[in-house]
């Protein structure tokens, strides 16, 4: 059954994968043999996982509306987070790993001490509109300060959970739903995109719109952002990849074509220099971000890629697709 969302762990030395099955697999990522099989008891899909940055554990959420902490080596369950309600559809994970947010489909965020006793949750966000698709925490602090938040109605909310507020200054608009949103590594930039094809910039200093980007023709389901937030990549129902750079937003744009139906993950990698992707036409495709050249393409998979994990692309074995 489907794969919704793939991760590798910092210290390069696993892989972690969770869906509709309801279990999260574990796997050794320089053998590719499988390690551990959780049946996470999420009471149905496993709609996200995310892995603490000491690469110790791992953070689910699902369908029961808890979120759950699993020993990454063992396999056993550390801790549950109860007081969320309604179905986990995306969590994440603060850079001290200190603290776990997630969002779902009621709309509220919630956020818990991680090394708490997690019967109570630490704080609530109330303010986001409409269901909470996805979820991502700035790394720009160490604790999760500045949250965000998209949706199902166009709107993607930056909030300061310090104080509990809603500093988006009218970030929204968008016509559909929007599926993804990103923020840079360095904490100031942030991406989003979803059903109306557009990718839409902001800088998160001054909480202003940076730059918008079209050129897809429908859903954009996966981005990439670079570090310093100025290469984005999209991948689009459309069939095309799209390499877009922020500081020069009014220059044309690479598209890069070769997939054969719906392109539903993309990666950058190599400090960008490089990008993965995969899509419908079951395969993942390696390209040059410089040239827009595909120059690798591997087959095998029985069915459509929609994630992808990503590490250390140098070392030849450590492209994972599910």
């Amino acid at each position: 059954r489907a794969v919704r969302c793939v991760r590798v762990s910092a210290d390069q030395k696993f892989v972690v994968s969770a869906g509709a099955n309801g279990q999260i697999q574990i796997f050794d990522q320089s053998s590719l043999s499988r390690l551990q099989t959780i049946e996470a008891g999420h009471g149905g899909y496993c709609w996200s996982v995310n892995i603490t940055p000491n690469s110790q554990n791992i953070i689910s959420g699902g369908e029961d509306g808890i979120v759950k902490l699993w020993n990454i080596n063992t396999g056993a369950i550390v801790r549950e987070f109860h007081g969320h309600s309604g179905a986990v559809w995306s969590v994440a994970v603060s850079s001290n790993g200190n603290e776990i947010v997630c969002g779902g489909e009621t709309g509220r965020l919630s956020i818990w001490d991680l090394n708490g006793s997690g019967v109570q949750v630490k704080k609530v966000i109330k303010g986001h509109i409409g269901y909470v698709l996805k979820v991502d925490v700035s790394h720009a602090s160490a604790n999760a300060d500045y949250v965000i938040s998209c949706g199902d109605l166009g709107n993607v909310q930056i909030w300061n959970a310090r104080i509990n507020q809603d500093e988006s200054q009218g970030r929204g608009g968008a016509a559909g739903r929007v599926l993804v949103a990103k923020i840079s590594k360095d904490g100031n930039t942030l991406v989003s995109a979803g059903d109306e094809g557009i990718v839409r910039v902001w800088d998160l200093k001054t909480k202003k719109p940076k730059a918008s980007f079209v050129g897809h023709y429908g859903r954009i389901g996966s981005i990439a952002v670079s570090e310093d937030g100025d290469l984005v990549a999209s991948a689009g129902h459309d069939g095309t990849v799209r390499v877009w750079v922020v500081s020069k937003e009014h220059e044309p744009h690479k598209v890069l074509e070769g997939h054969s139906g719906a392109v539903r993950a993309v990666c950058l990698v190599n400090n960008g220099s490089q990008l993965v992707t995969s899509g419908h036409d079951k395969t993942v495709r390696y390209w040059d971000t410089q040239t827009g050249k595909n120059f690798r393409v591997s087959k095998g998979h029985q069915g459509k890629v929609i994630a992808l994990g990503v590490a250390n692309l140098t070392s030849g074995k450590t492209i994972y697709r599910v």
